[in-house]
């Protein structure tokens, strides 16, 4: 009730109710044409839609952030990743990974690093080991490839150990599982 009394108004909130919904509520003054205040007036605005329609897109940039493309070869994939790697992506990649190579019958899955924009921290680092030794304990091996100047000096300087194979380009990488799957990629010469 103090509030009430010396509040400044409007006064807007956000709240949900029963975890599940909601909503916007402004409380201001009722006032006479003379100014004299008769009460409050409280409205209330639904935004469950919205805050859905906010979720659904989120989760969509999720998928979006973390694509995972087969290869021609039929037992290997790529994961490119952008941007920043937090743990919560990596928790992300992965689920949806480990998931996509039982489906999939998946020998390697080459990751790409080459937009990465950031370092990664010890945390993020101890996710991705993580990540390694489950691919690992399913018969999947993990390689890295795109891995820039700065991100390997960075891993270098906080003392990060990878412990999978690395490799400059997504050329290279594709050029290693396509020669370990007996199709050994060669350029043909010229006639």
């Amino acid at each position: 009730m103090e509030y009430l009394k010396n509040g400044q108004f409007p006064h807007s909130t956000n709240i949900t109710l029963f975890q599940r919904f909601k909503s916007n509520i402004v409380v201001n003054t009722l006032t006479s044409e003379t100014g004299e205040k008769l009460g409050y007036i409280l409205t209330w605005k639904d935004l469950t839609e919205f805050e859905n329609a906010i979720q659904e897109r989120n989760e969509q940039i999720k998928e979006l952030e973390s694509p995972i493309i087969p290869l021609a070869n039929d037992t290997s994939v790529l994961v490119p990743l952008l941007g920043k790697i937090t743990g919560d992506r990596i928790n992300h990649i992965e689920s949806k990974v480990l998931k996509y190579c039982v489906n999939h019958q998946i020998n390697d899955v080459l990751f790409d690093l080459s937009e990465v924009n950031e370092g990664i921290t010890p945390e993020t680092a101890t996710r991705l080991q993580q990540m390694q030794t489950a691919l690992s304990l399913m018969g999947v091996e993990p390689i890295y490839v795109g891995i820039k100047p700065e991100f390997a000096q960075s891993i270098v300087r906080d003392g990060i150990f990878i412990g999978a194979k690395t490799f400059t380009s997504y050329k290279q990488g594709v050029f290693y599982v396509w020669k370990k799957s007996g199709y050994p990629l060669q350029k043909v010469r010229d006639r």
